[in-house]
């Protein structure tokens, strides 16, 4: 999940399905993955995706720098 904030106060998110191609993007670019962590003190609710059958759904904190 990406969230915008550079509308405050209000906040948009954006869901990634699948993480691979959005990373991909990145390291087309000399980006390299400095810290990724699943970030649990986040409580988002997933039920709007139930309907979709996903598996792993998580939130994840990414850091990239260029290389």
């Amino acid at each position: 999940m990406v969230k915008q904030l550079n509308y405050l106060p209000h906040e948009f998110y954006l869901y990634f399905f699948n993480l691979k191609p959005f990373l991909n993007i990145f390291y087309k670019h000399q980006f390299v993955t400095k810290f990724e962590k699943i970030n649990n003190s986040y409580s988002c609710s997933f039920k709007n995706f139930q309907d979709m059958n996903l598996k792993d759904i998580k939130y994840t904190d990414i850091l990239f720098e260029k290389n």
